[in-house]
């Protein structure tokens, strides 16, 4: 029996209405009202209820996106899934796919060739990669308030900055980029490109970079859902997990219920299944488990937490009983010390490595959801000073105090999300004895597994990512034409901003100043032609977290 919809264009309530002649919203409500009563009666042999709500019936994931290709004021949008739009077959309709950055939509779809040798667009689903002879596979854009350029000077102020080479003193795009480039095709109404058309541009796949936001991502990550989304995506195995939270969260709540009735059992039909929705279900209640926990310690602190105290005062929130994390429950004296501060350090390294902004797609961190803000001491201070920026960089002494406050904590909060951090927690080799420590005196979840890939700190350097060298992918480069640099475009001389983004980091951290935020967070690389350049890592104590008052 397939899905009955009760109203809408195909419910069957305007279904009733045109039969009876009535109201649709009353025949909506009688149609409700004798589904309740029949949930009310039960069946005489079995006891259960003639008409049974079954739980899915009320929960299903949200529709892709359709639109025809035309300039967004004048395009249809649905959710159904059709091949044309209703009523003219002239105009096709194509998925929809956005931006996990910025929600900018682009159109999936596949480059085909007719047999009168004319090129079309047909629809493709995301997660589609297979490419046929003759075809290609990407994604059409256009935006009336963000186009993309057609002249080349404005083009390379677009490009991400790994995209980019000199030649001499001038600045052009990497060879092995070239075929990348957005394309400008024109595309009619029924998918078709042709001059008369409407304006887009076509990238193909894999989706290298958002051609609104600008934010582009390394060449290896070649699966582009962690990029792009549809809203009719959605992992089985999240949804299952968080209505299951939700209804035992709700059991235990109902004090009619008696204390063995309120349970939720869930039934697959194979054992991979059940593994996998094990390991989600134990994964999101450890990471909702630290994240609220983080939320409880730092709620109580109206003046916030600096860093030095933080794993202290989420160990203290967390309260658990000893016999729920350490491997001998009756542990006492120097023993109990040293299984409390393995703890306390497998806290901080979780802490720090959910700074990470989108390395959990469909669960964003406290600060993404607006819960959390992470301030640096002293920084308006610091900004304010005039004496302190009069031998520094002449666009930094010449700004306002407010535009230092602004270029500093972009760069800050931009280095932490990348987890360019100057912390223990997030050393190679502090993280060895983290393991160690962890495995000798806690119990899993909380001992850090022997096949778990820590996540390290990585390097900020104010240049590009040099061709043809292996760098650790984890470090963080800044230059004129990267993301940081597009944010200061309007500072004078931009192609000196190598000086200037060292300068951003080094005056707000108060180097070589009475104004400092913490100690010295250079750390010159003792090596030839690196060390010409300092390469950052952000120091952790100037940081102090605070919560945020979301309505």
């Amino acid at each position: 029996m397939g899905e009955v919809r009760v109203r809408g264009p195909e419910g069957a309530a305007r279904s009733l209405a045109t039969l009876v002649g009535r109201d649709e919203e009353r025949c909506a409500e009688a149609i409700q009202q004798t589904l309740l009563a029949g949930y009310g009666l039960p069946q005489p042999e079995t006891g259960f209820p003639l008409f049974a709500f079954r739980l899915h019936q009320f929960f299903s994931r949200g529709d892709t996106v359709y639109a025809s290709p035309e300039p967004e004021g004048d395009r249809h949008v649905t959710t159904q899934a059709q091949q044309f739009v209703p009523g003219d077959r002239s105009q096709v309709l194509l998925p929809l796919a956005f931006c996990r950055a910025c929600g900018q939509d682009y159109y999936t779809v596949r480059r085909t060739q007719r047999k009168d040798r004319s090129s079309a667009f047909e629809p493709r689903e995301l997660l589609d990669t297979v490419t046929d002879a003759g075809g290609a596979i990407g994604y059409l854009y256009g935006s009336s308030d963000a186009p993309w350029p057609t002249e080349y000077e404005a083009m390379l102020d677009r490009l991400p900055d790994e995209w980019l080479d000199w030649r001499g003193d001038t600045i052009v795009v990497k060879r092995d980029r070239l075929d990348a480039l957005p394309q400008p095709v024109s595309v009619a109404p029924d998918g078709s490109e042709g001059p008369s058309g409407a304006p887009f541009h076509f990238v193909s796949s894999p989706f290298r970079f958002c051609l609104r936001c600008g934010i582009s991502y390394v060449s290896r990550e070649r699966r582009d859902f962690s990029k792009l989304n549809t809203l009719g995506a959605g992992g089985r195995a999240s949804a299952t997990t968080i209505l299951a939270a939700e209804a035992v969260r709700r059991l235990r709540a109902d004090a009619d219920l008696p204390e063995q009735a309120r349970k939720l059992l869930s039934f697959t039909d194979n054992r991979q299944d059940a593994s996998l929705q094990a390991g989600h279900f134990n994964d999101f209640i450890e990471v909702g488990l630290l994240r609220s926990v983080l939320f409880r310690a730092v709620d109580a602190e109206p003046e916030g937490i600096p860093h030095e105290q933080l794993t202290q005062r989420v160990f203290e929130a967390l309260a658990l009983p000893l016999g729920l994390y350490a491997r001998d429950p009756e542990v006492r004296f120097a023993a109990r010390q040293e299984t409390d501060r393995a703890l306390r350090d497998v806290l901080g390294y979780r802490l720090y490595r959910d700074l990470e902004r989108g390395w959990r797609i469909t669960a964003p961190n406290l600060e993404q959801c607006g819960l959390l803000q992470i301030e640096y001491l002293s920084l308006d201070e610091v900004c304010a000073a005039a004496d302190l920026w009069e031998q520094r960089h002449h666009v930094l002494a010449s700004a306002d105090p407010n535009e230092r406050r602004l270029a500093a904590k972009t760069l800050l909060d931009f280095l932490r999300r990348e987890l360019a951090i100057k912390v223990d927690y997030l050393s190679s080799s502090y993280q060895e004895q983290l393991r160690q420590r962890s495995n000798q005196h806690l119990t899993p979840p909380w001992a850090i597994d022997e096949e778990e890939r820590l996540e390290q700190a990585g390097i900020a350097y104010p240049r590009s990512r040099r061709a043809r060298v292996r760098e650790y992918q984890g470090n963080v480069f800044i230059s004129p034409r990267g993301g940081y640099g597009r944010f200061l475009e309007p500072a004078e001389e931009r192609l000196g901003l190598g000086e200037l983004v060292a300068g951003v980091l080094a005056d707000a951290q108060g180097e070589g100043s009475g104004g400092g935020l913490g100690p010295q967070p250079w750390e010159l690389i003792p090596d030839g032609e690196l060390a010409q350049q300092p390469d950052v890592g952000l120091s952790a104590r100037p940081a102090r977290r605070r919560c945020s008052q979301v309505s």
